[in-house]
C-alpha cells in the first residue's frame, strides 16, 4: 500500500505538469497570434471544442470496438450527452456525472469475454490517436502555413487548446499513469489469467441474466473471486455474488460479501442502493444514514434495484401509507422492464418479501 501512494505521488505531480505545459503552450500559440485581444475569447470554444471531440472519439472507438466483438451498447455518454437504450428518457443532457465518457454494454453472445474486452478498450484508445492527430495536424497547419501560404491566425486561435488531445492520449495510453485506465487494464487482462477469468465470469454472468436466469439459478462458480482481480472487475462480481446469497437466503455469506463490497471506495449509486436494501431490512440505523443519501441523487425511478432500495427505505421509516401506495408502482415498472429481465426478477421477488 505505502509503494503504491509513493507511486501515486509521482504521478499526479506529473499529470499536473503535462496538463499545465498545455494551458501554457495554448498561451503561446494566443500570445503569439498578433490579433486583437477581443479575439481571444476564441479560446473558450478552442477548450470546449477539443474536450467534446477528445471525449467522443473516444467513446466512439469503445462503442465501435464493442459492437464489432459482440457486445450490445446499451448506454453511451459523452461530455454532457447521455444516450440510454433502456433508461426513464433515451436521450438526455445533463452537467454532472461522475465520468466525461462512458459506455455499458452486454454480451448478446457466447465469447472469449476478456478478448473481446481487451479489443474494445484498444477501440477507445484508437479513438483517442486520431482525434489527437486531427486536432493538432490543424493546429500545425494554421500555425506554419500551408505549402508556403499564411493560414488565418484565428484558426489557430480556435484550435490553439488542441494539445489537450495530446495530453488525454498520454495519459490513458501509458499505464503507469493510472491503474485503471485503458492501458492498465490491457496490461493487467494480458499478464493475469485471474483478470481473464474473472471477467469471462463477469460477462458470462451478464448474459444469463439477460437471457433470464436469476442469480441463484446460475452455478456459484462464477462467482468467485481470486486474488489479483482489479477492482473494476472486483466489485461487479461481488455485488453479484452478493446479490446470489440474498436471493438465496444465504445470511453467513451475505454477512461476509457486505464487508467486502463496503471495503471498496467510491461505490457507485446501484452498489449503494444494494447496501441500503440490505441495511433497512436488518435495521441497521446508522448504515441506513449513511446509504440512505444515495437517494437525495437524481436516480433513474424506473430501475427495479431504486424502487427495491426506497421501498426498503420507507418500510424502514414505518411510514406504512406510502409504502402500500408505491409498492404495486413498483412491481408495475418491473413487469415493464425487458431488459437484463434475471436481474428484474430478482427485484420483484425482494419487492414482494417487503
Amino acid at each position: 500500500m505505502q509503494k503504491n501512494n509513493k507511486k501515486m505521488q509521482i504521478q499526479l505531480p506529473i499529470s499536473i505538469l503535462l496538463l499545465c505545459l498545455t494551458i501554457v503552450g495554448c498561451g503561446v500559440i494566443t500570445w503569439f497570434s498578433n490579433v486583437d485581444y477581443l479575439f481571444w475569447l476564441l479560446l473558450i470554444p478552442s477548450v470546449f471544442l477539443t474536450v467534446q471531440l477528445s471525449s467522443l472519439f473516444h467513446e466512439f472507438g469503445h462503442y465501435s470496438s464493442a459492437v464489432k466483438n459482440g457486445f450490445e451498447v446499451y448506454y453511451f455518454k459523452f461530455s454532457i450527452f447521455t444516450m440510454d437504450k433502456y433508461g426513464r428518457r433515451n436521450f438526455r443532457v445533463s452537467l454532472f456525472g461522475e465520468h466525461l465518457g462512458e459506455i455499458r454494454f452486454y454480451p448478446k453472445r457466447d465469447n472469449d469475454y476478456s478478448n473481446a474486452l481487451k479489443k474494445t478498450l484498444l477501440g477507445g484508445i484508437w479513438g483517442s490517436v486520431i482525434i489527437a492527430v486531427i486536432l493538432n495536424s490543424v493546429l500545425c497547419l494554421s500555425l506554419f502555413g500551408v505549402f508556403g501560404k499564411v493560414v488565418s491566425p484565428y484558426l489557430s486561435l480556435i484550435f490553439s487548446f488542441s494539445p489537450y488531445a495530446l495530453y488525454a492520449l498520454i495519459v490513458n495510453v501509458v499505464a503507469w499513469f493510472h491503474p485503471e485506465n485503458d492501458a492498465s487494464k490491457i496490461t493487467l487482462i494480458k499478464k493475469s489469467k485471474s483478470q481473464r477469468l474473472a471477467i469471462d465470469n463477469l460477462y458470462a454472468i451478464s448474459k444469463r441474466l439477460c437471457e433470464g436466469k436469476t442469480y441463484a439459478e446460475i452455478p456459484k462458480g462464477y462467482f468467485l473471486i481470486e486474488e489479483g482481480v482489479s477492482d473494476d472487475i472486483k466489485l461487479p462480481l461481488a455485488v453479484y455474488a452478493l446479490r446470489r446469497a440474498i436471493e438465496s437466503k444465504d445470511f453467513q455469506e451475505i454477512d461476509g460479501l457486505v464487508k467486502v463490497v463496503e471495503s471498496f471506495d467510491n461505490l457507485d449509486a446501484e452498489t449503494r442502493c444494494e447496501l441500503l436494501y440490505i441495511f433497512a431490512v436488518r435495521g441497521e440505523t446508522d448504515k441506513v444514514n449513511e446509504y440512505s443519501k444515495v437517494l437525495k441523487f437524481d436516480l433513474d425511478e424506473s430501475e427495479p434495484f431504486v424502487l427495491r432500495a426506497r421501498l426498503a427505505l420507507i418500510k424502514f421509516n414505518k411510514d406504512e401509507q406510502f409504502f402500500n401506495a408505491l409498492k404495486p408502482t413498483a412491481l408495475k415498472v418491473c413487469n415493464k422492464k425487458t431488459f437484463c429481465k434475471g436481474d428484474v426478477v430478482y427485484n420483484q421477488k425482494l419487492i414482494e418479501s417487503l
